[in-house]
């Protein structure tokens, strides 16, 4: 439904892949520019949150 009303243009018949957390290829990877393999494996306790929210 959201692909429907979504403003940006997209060919109807346009594949969409989900990815699981954990699971990303490497082609999925290298569109963003500073993926952090590390991200979610670390606590998510509030020191790490000021860093990761304040670099």
């Amino acid at each position: 439904k959201y692909l429907e009303t979504d403003s940006m243009p997209r060919h109807k018949k346009a594949a969409i892949e989900v990815i699981y957390q954990g699971e990303e290829s490497p082609p999925f990877k290298k569109l963003f520019q500073e993926w952090d393999e590390k991200l979610f494996k670390t606590p998510r306790n509030v020191e790490n949150m000021r860093k990761l929210l304040f670099k």
